[in-house]
């Protein structure tokens, strides 16, 4: 199964495992992707208790857009330049 990225339009494979209490798992890139702590995985129901969940949650992930991130070769100059903080346009941090 493949997820899209927004950088190149490439696609992005990824598993999803249920588990044996049909919680299940997305591994993307290689890590799990907890869905407590994603907003879009918190969307999705957190137990597949059927083929009608599982296909529901692979047609959701299906769907998803990936950032895949900034290559650390573009940011790493600004990033020991700002000393490890980012500013926006506004002057404020973000984390």
């Amino acid at each position: 199964m493949a997820l899209r990225s927004t950088s190149l339009g490439e696609e992005l494979f990824f598993n999803l495992r249920v588990n044996a209490d049909f919680s299940w798992l997305l591994l993307l890139l290689g890590k799990y992707i907890n869905h407590s702590t994603s907003t879009y995985l918190q969307q999705l129901p957190k137990f597949a208790m059927s083929v009608t969940d599982i296909e529901g949650i692979i047609t959701k992930l299906d769907a998803a857009i990936v950032c895949v991130g900034n290559a650390d070769d573009k940011f790493t100059v600004l990033l020991q330049r700002n000393e490890g903080k980012f500013k926006n346009p506004t002057g404020n941090i973000n984390l």
